[in-house]
């Protein structure tokens, strides 16, 4: 794998009629119709992808207060590429690494990064999932998002960063995807999960403007044996079990997407819990409440 510089940052063109400023995940995006299928796998595959179209109409510009101090890097796989950002104002050696969810492209948790570089003595890295915002559309895999996640581990420790000066924050999908990157580099300092998925499973497709046949839906819901292998071991839980750095939870106790019960039960899995919030205001977005948290707890 090569990591580049790319020189120019991608900004946008708020007036071109693909670009949307601010989706509201659940009611405000029609991405159309899916047929009926027989078969479950074929309807998750068609949900992750109508996931990545939305992370690709939700491309927002970069905030003034962060535009002079981010970077926008490029990591070279084999057969494809994936971007990721960079924001550090002063030349700092410590990083978080930040992984979004689906439907979401790195530039959407900005007010999060601007929070970091603000409040904190740490520097962000927020990397792409290849298929989602900028980078080309593509079919995804549990192995290529871990790949994706783990370029940013790789560029950091290429850079002489100690990866005990290393946090990892994953929200929604991104903290299955920050669950399994703690596991992997276990010498990396805390994990921090927002709002986390335990499984793709328990993303509720029920919350997207898409149509799935019922028994679709209960299929990829309770039987995610029938998802085949390319699903199958995605669960946060069983992580969990595994990991002995510090973890936090941050949850939202009216999250309709993931179930405040996720993150009682992602906390009963930890062998190394610190704390976990479960927030009475706020719902499934990353809102100033959670950002608030998540200082505390890279703080703590």
């Amino acid at each position: 794998m090569r990591v580049n510089l790319v020189n120019n940052l991608y900004i946008p063109n708020i007036n071109n009629k693909n670009y949307k400023q601010d989706i509201n995940f659940k009611s405000n995006v029609s991405v159309g119709k899916i047929k009926p299928m027989i078969s479950p796998n074929a309807a998750m595959n068609e949900f992750l992808a109508r996931t990545m179209k939305l992370s690709r109409l939700r491309f927002q510009e970069i905030l003034p207060d962060l535009k002079n101090a981010t970077n926008e890097i490029a990591f070279d796989f084999k057969k494809s590429k994936s971007y990721a950002l960079e924001i550090n104002p002063d030349n700092r050696n410590k990083f978080v690494v930040v992984l979004h969810g689906l439907g979401q492209n790195i530039t959407n948790l900005q007010p999060l990064y601007e929070s970091i570089i603000k409040n904190t003595n740490y520097a962000v890295v927020a990397p792409e999932y290849r298929g989602f915002g900028k980078n080309v559309p593509t079919k995804i895999t549990e192995k290529s998002l871990l790949e994706d996640t783990q370029a940013a581990i790789n560029y950091l420790k290429k850079k002489g960063v100690n990866p005990s000066d290393i946090c990892i924050v994953g929200h929604s999908l991104g903290g299955y995807l920050a669950s399994n990157l703690a596991l992997a580099n276990p010498d990396v300092s805390k994990l921090i999960l927002v709002s986390s998925a335990e499984s793709i499973t328990n993303k509720s497709i029920d919350n997207v403007n898409i149509s799935i046949p019922k028994f679709a839906k209960y299929l990829i819901k309770h039987a995610p044996i029938l998802q085949g292998q390319r699903y199958r071991h995605v669960n946060t839980a069983k992580n969990l079990e595994k990991i002995d750095m510090p973890v936090y939870i941050i949850h939202s106790q009216n999250d309709k997407v993931i179930k405040s019960n996720v993150a009682q039960h992602l906390a009963e899995s930890c062998k190394n819990l610190q704390s976990v919030e479960i927030l009475t205001s706020g719902g499934h977005a990353l809102d100033q409440a959670k950002i608030s948290k998540i200082i505390d707890s890279l703080s703590a």
